[in-house]
């Protein structure tokens, strides 16, 4: 049964890396059988064949036909956004609006455009659909240590602001930020009061290049040909074999099928009671819950000089690089763990697994990072915790993993003092950004089979 479209769907790709995938994306969903409409299509063009924004962003958020280095005549209309434009996306990205002309009041732009993206109430169209590519985990996207946005922080740090309610879906082609670790970090955008009806990606390794343009081509043959579908199975046939995952309203896992997003009512509100749960290749179709109180253990990484090291600080901007936080060799510092349900008691067994994020996903280890030396291992205890190295399960050589002992139950504050070791960056080499990655924590509180924590404090290595 062919698809029937009762009124076209705007969606936007902003790409950090690679851009093969967004550009196959954007030639099998820019199709009039697909019935959608890429929202940067309402930009003035340019004369190096770009869209000019003027939504005051220096430098210029540089939207352009990119064409795909394996086929150059196929071009797709992407933005590439950089570091410079984090604070303005993180706000866009929320209600991702374009306005087509100004108000007759205001007076026009130096460049004689009349159009720019815009947040708030006078955007003239909204995306249905929006994807965010790159590097990826903890909810963030990056190409380098500079170029990057917190997706997920973004709809956290905005929950109270109006939104359109046209925004239904959010797509984030990056590794694992779709996971079982991960899935806690898109609850607010689910549960604001315009919920998102899902986020679609991966909870392994994802390729954005001729992989991920794969993938993306038949997500939108599925689409077409199968109206019938959910966009929740249709993502799943499109990425038949690859590690995706999703996180998805229930009542929409069941309702929203591809079919009803294009008639003219769109798709139905999500019914009260309706919660997000967790997808991917093995819970298919039921999902699995995402737990509540997820935050009943924090760690954070210390900073030498008492500062923790947050997605606040932990990655350099040409604004305030005073306030940059990072580790380097020689420096110590401290892993601050808490609960924030009461004391440990004495002798719970806290798991702690560190995880190097890169483009490959290695094992990191301990014994090349840090020295937890005895004079340096504190508590607020009365007595000091007692440790001991777990190895990776892949790799035995790679003690990624830790597991403290409280050694009484009179505080609720673990702290392990350590310093970087002065060998730290031969260890972790940098990659083509010039930095050696991050490093960041999921914790397994005792009585618990699962990381119920994933830290947000990434700190890099430089």
């Amino acid at each position: 049964m062919p698809l029937v479209i009762a009124r076209h769907l705007r969606y936007a790709w902003l790409e950090y890396l690679d851009a093969r995938d967004a550009i196959a994306f954007d030639r099998t969903f820019s199709s009039a059988s697909l019935g959608w409409i890429n929202l940067f299509l309402d930009l003035a063009d340019d004369l190096n064949e770009g869209k000019v924004d003027v939504s005051n962003q220096t430098p210029k958020l540089d939207i352009r036909w990119v064409p795909n280095p394996d086929n150059p005549r196929e071009k797709g209309l992407i933005a590439r956004p950089k570091g410079a434009h984090r604070r303005f996306l993180e706000r866009w990205i929320v209600n991702p609006g374009v306005n087509r002309a100004r108000a007759a009041n205001e007076p026009p732009p130096a460049s004689g455009s009349a159009s720019t993206l815009t947040a708030g109430a006078d955007a003239t169209d909204v995306c249905d659909l929006l994807a965010i590519s790159g590097h990826g985990a903890i909810g963030e996207v990056w190409g380098n240590e500079v170029d990057a946005i917190d997706v997920a922080g973004a709809f956290e740090d905005h929950i109270n602001e109006p939104a359109s309610g046209r925004l239904k879906y959010l797509l984030v082609p990056t590794c694992g930020n779709c996971g079982d670790f991960t899935a806690d970090k898109w609850l607010p955008a689910l549960q604001k009061r315009q919920p998102l009806h899902g986020v679609l990606g991966y909870s392994g390794n994802y390729t954005g290049d001729r992989e991920g343009a794969a993938s993306m081509r038949a997500f939108g043959d599925v689409m077409k040909k199968i109206p019938m579908l959910t966009v929740l199975v249709g993502w799943s046939r499109g990425n038949d074999g690859l590690p995706w995952g999703a996180v998805v309203h229930d009542a929409a896992a069941r309702n929203d099928t591809v079919e009803r997003w294009h008639s003219a009512a769109g798709l139905p509100p999500l019914p009260p009671g309706s919660t997000p749960r967790a997808f991917d290749s093995n819970s298919f179709p039921k999902g699995t819950e995402i737990v509540i109180g997820i935050r009943a253990m924090d760690l954070h990484w210390i900073h030498e000089d008492g500062t923790v090291i947050d997605r606040t600080n932990n990655r350099a901007t040409s604004s305030s690089p005073a306030a940059h936080r990072f580790l380097s060799p020689g420096a110590r510092g401290a892993l601050r763990l808490r609960n924030n349900h009461g004391n440990f008691q004495k002798g719970a067994r806290i798991a702690i697994r560190c995880v190097w994020v890169r483009p490959t996903k290695p094992p990191m280890s301990f014994d090349t990072l840090l020295d937890f030396d005895a004079p340096l291992l504190q508590s607020g205890a009365s007595a000091p915790p007692a440790i001991e190295f777990v190895p990776d399960k892949g790799d035995a050589t790679k003690r990624n993993g830790l597991i403290v002992t409280a050694p009484s139950s009179d505080t609720d504050v673990i702290t392990l003092g350590y310093r970087v070791k002065g060998t730290a960056l031969a260890a972790y080499t940098p990659i083509d950004d010039g930095i050696t990655g991050f490093f960041f924590f999921r914790v397994l509180p005792p009585g618990f089979l699962i990381p119920l924590h994933t830290s947000t404090d990434a700190a890099f290595l430089k």
